[in-house]
């Protein structure tokens, strides 16, 4: 596959500008003030909420809006013991205890929270996320209720133990599919790798975001073709000696890897 060449360094770094950071953080701050003042309707206050996506990984462009929030709750887990020796699982079953507070009761508790603070007409519930409306003080936000979920490595006991920790939830249709993603890897891994590739791989992914974009307003791809999450992870497995100084050998090496199947 050929690839083309020609355009211009000054259309690429236009292509490389962050898009703005106030609108997700009011966002974000609106949505856990509005947790917080509904403590009475979520039965535990040991959850986390923050930020996944474009926005705390510095890979937004302009023009992106939806929000994505995570509420962990973390007084209930989901493990992934399958890497662990037969005594690490009876070490490992000895030591939990069965869940008092479900996830399913979790999400609910959730909506009704959201309901009570923005009104029901501003919420709908989706197939893997709660929505929030915009208006004019914040953004649209997805807000994703699920709990802990730790890929297990090592367990000798709750204070000799080793895991990945990510989350994990299920859809809210049929045929309810468990969905497991690892959000603080994932902004973790892109701010290493943006570390080894010079600090061009975040500038990287919404140049790549932005030439996209500029295909789909052409009408040669349709605004499903690419997600941004997956051309984030795309770019990702490019090798970290094709980020350079110069963004238009950046753009041709990564794409070359891309096109040519060559990734890491």
């Amino acid at each position: 596959m050929e690839v083309m060449m020609g355009i211009p360094e000054q259309q690429l770094e236009r292509w490389t500008t962050l898009g703005a950071q106030d609108g997700s953080r009011d966002t974000y701050a609106s949505i856990k003030y509005a947790l917080s003042s509904s403590s009475s309707v979520i039965k535990t206050g040991d959850y986390d909420i923050y930020l996944q996506g474009s926005y705390p990984n510095s890979t937004n462009i302009r023009g992106d809006s939806d929000v994505d929030v995570v509420l962990q709750l973390n007084a209930t887990m989901f493990s992934d013991t399958s890497s662990l020796t037969v005594l690490e699982k009876q070490l490992y079953e000895g030591a939990v205890s069965p869940a008092s507070y479900y996830w399913a009761d979790f999400r609910q508790d959730v909506l009704c929270s959201l309901k009570n603070y923005y009104g029901t007409n501003q919420i709908s519930d989706g197939k893997k996320s709660i929505k929030i409306k915009a208006n004019t003080n914040r953004l649209a936000a997805d807000v994703v209720p699920c709990i802990q979920f730790r890929k297990y490595k090592k367990f000798l006991g709750p204070h000799d133990e080793e895991f990945v920790e990510g989350i994990t939830f299920w859809s809210n249709e049929y045929p309810f599919q468990q969905i497991i993603n690892y959000p603080k890897v994932h902004i973790d891994n892109g701010a290493a790798k943006n570390k080894r590739a010079n600090q061009y791989y975040k500038r990287t992914v919404r140049m790549f975001k932005n030439a996209r974009n500029a295909l789909i307003d052409k009408g040669w791809i349709t605004s499903k073709t690419a997600p941004s999450y997956f051309l984030e992870c795309l770019i990702y497995n490019a090798a970290d000696s094709h980020f350079s100084t110069s963004l238009e050998s950046t753009f041709i090496d990564v794409l070359s890897d891309l096109a040519n199947g060559e990734l890491n």
